[in-house]
């Protein structure tokens, strides 16, 4: 198993990896993956998780990456 380098990858690519992903309020599964090309690492697997969030009484549901690992080619 490789490193998990989610620590590694500027904000700006971890946002460009959710924003691939369905919409958090409509989709089914808690848990998906996506892969993108980030620069100078080459292509990454990101594992996201879908959460909820609460204000007031209102709920909201967003996605939040919590492991990245590099794709061996």
């Amino acid at each position: 198993m490789s490193e998990n380098i989610l620590r590694k990858i500027d904000g700006p690519y971890v946002s460009q990896a959710l924003k691939t992903l369905p919409d958090a309020n409509k989709g089914k599964e808690d848990f998906m993956e996506t892969v993108i090309e980030v620069p100078v690492l080459g292509l990454v697997r990101f594992k996201c998780k879908r959460m909820t969030g609460r204000q007031g009484k209102y709920r909201y549901r967003f996605w939040t990456a919590i492991e990245a690992f590099k794709v061996e080619p």
